[in-house]
């Protein structure tokens, strides 16, 4: 038989069945056989390996990964022997079945693969990978070696073949399985290096351990201890180069970037082909603020990764930063623009393929730096070719953001430059334009662009289709009827900031507007109103009629939105909002306001408790109020005066019923007066003093 196919699994259910179906063509096209070696399943796993071969076999776990390899290569009749994961997943079988087929495999005695090893299934560019040995010519010397991380022992001539394999075992967002692994290793790490203190590759892998744990004090612990050791000892450093990575990467996580840059150049004294150096080289110095070094090696890195799968390798050294491509690319940038380089920058810029990096916005800024502002229009042009609809989105964005900081001129070159195109932003321009430069507003063609693209879910700028309609005089209320209130607000905040006579504007709408009553009517000028009120820009006169419109038209809204039952027991867990409790409370206090003023300032005093936003709009009504009593309290002191004049005068006449009358009347207002007492003792002194003229 060819070749042997052989695994050792342990509760691997989640990616088997994807590793197997992955092997599929190799199974199909070559003399082979798939051996399986459980170590004690408790899940699916032989379930789904009993599906693709019958050479199961079952030995118990022994905490030694070598051993048990071992163990499985016994099993194995085949010439060659295909070394693979339960948690591994061949992209593509071609270059190894062409390995076998084209009988280039007699040349050699071992074969590697790239193993790419994902740490984040979200973003498959969080990576390490590394030349690993697979393939292996199945003599009697040919075994496994070292407990945890076990070598073969591989012989030379040793073929690199192109095969891609995607290794889920590390995946960080599954911490449990991390956890686990993490245990399961240093516990042997550090059993074996009880045996050997100094062993630099177990050193290494703890080092390594840890770093991937986020323990990143110990990782550097670990490595540093390795790197002592290999010094003391005198070894041939050539053969421990994956010391270097592992070094600069554990300094890089503790951000000491002097040591990052002491072993970097260090390195590159034995060996100018690791990517990660030039990387972390790069990256540490540009912190040091050594640009030139800077972009030096990261323009290293970039060569070395475009000659990656071309350049031979150290199969000992796993490579992490392959995947930060566009993070070299991006620093290329920064650098290149600090020291003014702007083409270099763009150039670099250009070449990101993500989306962290907004390279609209950077474009846009470059671009503003440079005066290069027809570039811009042309980057737009380009997204709109290549259908890229997210990043044009994020360019009108930043565009917009960075209008507001910009003169006059400046602007109006954007509008006119974006004023041509068939994108709504494009036709949003063509209507600035004509207002700006005409003072013009295309109703038809608002109208018409509203009617293609829905207001929910359009950026903050479109808010100016708003602006025209409201200084035109139309009904806004049905277009913004889908809109939630914090829509609402986002368009209104952005129209406040752009539109200086905004305020105004609003407040000449809202009084055309008033009078309807329907809800969408009533809900956006309710909303209105409560903007204006926040914005506190106009005269006092004003802003006192936009006062009492806001409480009118918020409490005819809540009315709209609830039930009698919840407004008249005022059931704060059943209001959705502060502003509506407080509209609640306005309609109690809006009852009580004409006959019972105690309870009228309650309710004012719990609205405001509730919703401190319209403290101007609670104290204007509480101040009305006062001055209200206080012209009632005059009014009441001067009845009293004239009521005490006439009872004087007709005591004095010796109409004593008629005073008696007025008294009554009196006290019936008036309690505990120390005046209508004095009357009553002089009315009674007269009395008496008349009977005595009788007798």
């Amino acid at each position: 038989m060819l070749l042997s196919i052989g695994m050792m699994v342990k509760n691997e259910e989640k990616y088997l069945d994807r590793c197997l179906i992955s092997l599929n063509p190799i199974l199909k096209k070559l003399d082979c056989e798939l051996i399986i070696v459980d170590t004690g399943s408790t899940d699916n796993t032989v379930e789904i390996a009993q599906k693709y071969t019958n050479k199961i076999y079952f030995h118990q776990w022994n905490n030694n990964f070598s051993e048990m390899r071992n163990i499985t290569l016994n099993y194995c009749s085949g010439n060659w022997f295909f070394c693979i994961d339960g948690d591994e997943v061949l992209e593509n079988c071609d270059d190894i079945l062409s390995f076998f087929e084209s009988k280039i495999f007699k040349k050699y005695n071992s074969a590697s693969i790239y193993v790419k090893n994902l740490v984040d299934l979200k973003d498959e560019t969080n990576f390490s990978i590394f030349s690993s040995l697979r393939l292996f010519k199945k003599d009697k010397e040919f075994k496994y070696i070292n407990a945890v991380h076990n070598q073969p022992v591989f012989k030379e001539p040793i073929r690199v073949l192109s095969t891609n394999c995607k290794h889920y075992g590390y995946i960080s967002s599954d911490g449990e399985l991390m956890e686990r692994k993490f245990e399961r290793t240093t516990i042997i790490l550090k059993s074996e290096i009880e045996k050997d203190p100094s062993n630099i590759y177990y050193l290494n892998q703890l080092s390594v351990s840890y770093g991937m744990h986020k323990e990143y004090d110990k990782a550097v612990q670990y490595i540093q201890t390795a790197y002592d050791n290999l010094i003391y000892k005198k070894e041939d450093i050539k053969k421990y180069l994956y010391i270097y990575p592992q070094l600069c990467l554990s300094y890089f996580n503790v951000k000491d970037y002097v040591k990052v840059k002491k072993y970097a150049n260090e390195c590159l004294k034995y060996e100018n082909h690791l990517i990660d150096i030039y990387y972390y080289l790069g990256i540490a110095s540009m912190m040091l603020k050594e640009n030139k070094e800077a972009i030096s090696s990261l323009e290293s890195f970039l060569e070395n990764y475009e000659n990656y799968y071309t350049t031979e390798k150290n199969i000992s050294v796993i490579d992490y930063t392959l995947g930060r491509i566009n993070e070299a690319y991006f620093s290329l940038y920064l650098l290149n623009r600090e020291i003014k380089e702007y083409e270099k920058a763009k150039k670099y810029l250009l070449q990101i393929k993500d989306e962290k990096h907004n390279i609209s916005k950077n474009i846009l800024d470059l671009c503003i730096t440079t005066r290069e502002y027809y570039y811009i229009k042309q980057y737009e042009e380009q997204l709109f070719l290549n259908d890229n609809k997210n990043e044009m989105e994020k360019l009108y964005f930043a565009i917009e953001n960075e209008k507001l900081k910009l003169n006059d001129d400046i602007v109006n070159l954007f509008n006119e430059l974006f004023s041509h195109g068939s994108t709504f932003y494009n036709y949003l321009n063509e209507i600035r334009l004509d207002y700006i430069n005409k003072k013009n507003i295309d109703i038809d063609l608002i109208y018409s662009l509203l009617g293609k693209m829905k207001l929910t879910n359009q950026p903050f700028y479109f808010a100016d289709l708003i602006y025209y309609l409201i200084i035109s005089e139309l009904d806004i209320s049905n277009l913004l009827s889908d809109l939630s209130f914090i829509k609402i607000n986002e368009y209104l905040v952005y129209l406040s900031t752009k539109f200086k006579d905004f305020s105004e504007s609003l407040y000449n709408y809202i009084l055309e507007f008033t009078n309807n009553e329907d809800i969408n009517s009533v809900r956006i000028n309710k909303e209105l109103c409560r903007y204006i009120i926040l914005l506190n820009k106009l005269d006092r006169d004003k802003l006192v009629e936009i006062y009492k419109l806001y409480i009118e038209l918020g409490v005819n809204y809540i009315e709209y939105v609830y039930s009698k039952f919840v407004l008249e027991s005022e059931r704060c867990q059943d209001v959705r909002t502060e502003e509506e409790m407080f509209f609640i409370y306005m309609n109690k206090a809006k009852i009580y306001k004409s006959n019972d003023t105690k309870l009228y300032i309650q309710y004012l005093r719990k609205s405001l408790e509730v919703y401190s936003y319209m403290k101007d709009v609670v104290e204007f009504l509480l101040d009305e109020e006062e001055k209200s009593m206080g012209n009632e309290n005059n009014e009441f002191e001067q009845y009293k005066i004239k009521i005490k004049s006439t009872m004087k005068s007709l005591i004095e006449n010796g109409d004593f019923k008629d005073v008696e009358v007025l008294i009554k009347e009196y006290e019936s207002i008036v309690n505990n007066d120390v005046e209508i007492v004095l009357f009553k003792s002089q009315m009674a002194l007269k009395n008496m003093n008349t009977s005595q003229n009788y007798m």
